[in-house]
């Protein structure tokens, strides 16, 4: 199960960066722990349709991953959130399965969405 979390964590190194807009406070941790929802949620199915996990491993996984995904990405101090937020939102939940058709050893290559790239900004 390892080798699943690191799907997150290699997408969570390209996510965080410059951003733009200043939400109320609080708004984006949820929209930074809403984004690491989305990209287990659909990281995780896709390895249950592909086959390679198990189907009574998702709902573990999927909190595993997510929790991996919240500390990696540092949410706590997300302190801003991009303008294409929503739109990586829904590509996230649109991306084929078969980005994740690949060898086990390439999963930490798996990148979101380039619209994804630098839509938060995280405080020091």
């Amino acid at each position: 199960m390892r080798s699943y979390l690191a799907i997150l964590i290699g997408a969570s190194l390209t996510v965080a960066g410059c951003g733009t807009d200043a939400p109320a406070k609080g708004e984006p941790e949820q929209k930074c722990e809403s984004f690491a929802a989305t990209w287990c949620q659909q990281s995780i199915g896709c390895m249950v349709t592909l086959g390679k996990m198990p189907e009574g491993q998702r709902t573990s996984s999927e909190e595993t991953c997510r929790d991996v995904g919240i500390a990696a990405l540092q949410c706590k101090k997300a302190v801003s959130v991009g303008a294409t937020y929503a739109q990586c939102i829904s590509d996230v939940a649109a991306l084929d399965c078969a980005t994740w058709d690949v060898p086990e050893d390439k999963y930490s290559t798996i990148q979101p969405p380039e619209v994804c790239r630098g839509i938060f900004v995280i405080s020091n």
